[in-house]
């Protein structure tokens, strides 16, 4: 994982090898080994996305903090 600091914004991000992109599961079952991180970045994160690192490199997913973007809250 990487953090930066950088135009009044805190941006992480990190990197697997997996070639697939990630998609936010909305409706994770409450007893799944997996399926809630998105979710998690989604709910907190002013911004987020990913992109491939070139042909069979994986992929990266970042975010971003803004710090006065107030409390988000989910309805």
């Amino acid at each position: 994982m990487r953090l930066k600091w950088a135009d009044k914004r805190l941006r992480g991000s990190v990197w697997d090898t997996g070639p697939l992109l990630p998609r936010p599961n909305p409706r994770p079952e409450p007893e799944a080994d997996f399926g809630r991180g998105l979710a998690l970045v989604d709910l907190c994160a002013d911004d987020w996305g990913s992109f491939a690192v070139g042909m069979a490199h994986g992929k990266v997913v970042w975010f971003e903090l803004l710090p006065d973007a107030g409390v988000r809250v989910a309805v």
